[in-house]
C-alpha cells in the first residue's frame, strides 16, 4: 500500500507488530509516521513536513528505506534513518542522538541539513 498523507498521522501501536507499507509521501502540511516501516521510497513535498518518530515495536535496529526524496522538511526522529540514495533540496533535522545514512548517493543541492549525517 502507498501512503499519501495531507497533514496527518500514521500510527501503528498494537504491540508487536508493526505496520508496513511501500511508500510514504507527504504532500502538504505537518504529517508524521510512527511505528510504521516504510519498505520502498520516502517524499516529502515542497511546503510539507514530515515526522519519522520511533518504531515502538522494532523490526531492526536501522530505519531502512530504498529512497528519500526530500524538497520540503524532514525531522528524523530514529536512531538511524538509512537510505541508497537521498536527494534533498529541502531541509533535514535530524534529532540528537541520530542519523542519516546513505549507501549510495546524496544530492544535497541548495538545501541544508542539521545534525549528524554520514556516509556509511
Amino acid at each position: 500500500i502507498n501512503i499519501e498523507l495531507e497533514g496527518g498521522s500514521l500510527v501503528h501501536v498494537k504491540e508487536g507488530n508493526n505496520t508496513t507499507v511501500a511508500n510514504v509521501k507527504a504532500v502538504s502540511g505537518e504529517n508524521t509516521i510512527n511505528d510504521v516501516v516504510v519498505a520502498g521510497n520516502i517524499a516529502v513535498e515542497e511546503g510539507a513536513t514530515l515526522n519519522v518518530e520511533g518504531i515502538l515495536t522494532p523490526v531492526a535496529k536501522t530505519y531502512v528505506v530504498k529512497d528519500i526524496n526530500n524538497f520540503g522538511t524532514l525531522n528524523v526522529n530514529v536512531k538511524t534513518l538509512e537510505a541508497k540514495n537521498i536527494v534533498n533540496e529541502g531541509y533535514i533535522d535530524v534529532a540528537s542522538g541520530s542519523k542519516v545514512k546513505h549507501s549510495g548517493t546524496f544530492v544535497q543541492n541548495e538545501g541544508t541539513y542539521k545534525g549528524s549525517i554520514e556516509k556509511k
